[in-house]
């Protein structure tokens, strides 16, 4: 299972290291819940779940430590009126609000199409969906994010 888990994590993360990370924990996560094999149906299911999970959650902390560091490097623009760089932030906290408003899956969906720029093939095979459900969860997700920008306006 190992391969199939590496595919699956760098087919997320696309970082080789993240990837065998994740591949890592997952061994490692499953084999402390060893007891309770005997109550999961299916136990490659399961193990491919927990490797899709763990590997999103190191996106999402890479992401968050790229925004935080990205933030901390911007130099305040000489153009923009410091009422325009109110404006600007006022309108990425909306975003942020909406989109932690969002269901756990279109997050992720989102974040995997804008932030890491994968395909809807992709975003079907790493979260196991089909692709009509990855595009309704997206369009849902850019829909709503624009209602809440547009509702700000």
């Amino acid at each position: 299972m190992r391969d199939a888990l590496q595919r699956v994590a760098f087919g997320i993360t696309r970082v080789q290291e993240e990837a065998e990370d994740a591949v890592q924990d997952t061994m490692l996560r499953v084999w402390a819940q060893r007891e309770r094999w005997h109550e999961i149906d299916n136990i490659q299911a399961y193990t491919m779940t927990v490797c899709r999970h763990i590997a999103l959650d190191i996106v999402r902390r890479r992401h968050a430590t790229l925004s935080l560091d990205e933030e901390g490097m911007q130099a305040p623009s000489h153009e923009a009126s410091v009422h325009q760089r109110l404006e600007a932030e006022d309108t990425r906290g909306i975003i942020e609000i909406a989109y932690q408003a969002l269901p756990v899956v279109q997050q992720r969906i989102l974040a995997l199409r804008e932030k890491q720029e994968m395909s809807y093939d992709e975003i079907a095979d790493a979260l196991n969906l089909n692709m009509s459900q990855v595009k309704v969860y997206l369009m849902r997700a850019r829909q709503r994010l624009r209602k809440a920008i547009e509702s700000r306006e």
